[in-house]
């Protein structure tokens, strides 16, 4: 399942263990802006996903990987080619994201 969350001023877009192929119909199917997400669970937790296509099609200012897995730095280049601040809790542990009414999204590792 694959859903985009939005709160106040700010969007999330909730990956799953989507694969390349639902990354490429994600953006065929949504080409008007409806990926952009200030915030994106990185797809499969970073294993082999995450095209560069796809991070430019979600344009997310920060990307969470989950699931203490390291990520390959083929991936982890492409989030810093986009200026994409890059969160995994392998390396930052429990990461809490919020979203205040004031317009300033937080986090704290």
């Amino acid at each position: 399942m694959v859903f985009r969350f939005d709160y106040g001023e700010h969007s999330s877009l909730f990956t799953s263990d989507i694969y390349t192929y639902s990354e490429t119909k994600l953006r065929e199917l949504y080409t008007g802006g409806e990926l952009d997400a200030d915030m994106m669970k990185v797809p499969h937790h970073g294993i082999g996903q995450s095209s560069l296509e796809f991070i430019q099609a979600v344009s997310p200012e920060i990307a969470v990987a989950t699931g203490y897995h390291v990520i390959d730095s083929d991936i982890t280049s492409r989030y810093a080619a986009e200026n994409v601040t890059l969160l995994e809790d392998i390396y930052h542990g429990y990461i809490h994201i919020a979203s205040g009414t004031d317009g300033i999204m937080s986090v704290e590792t």
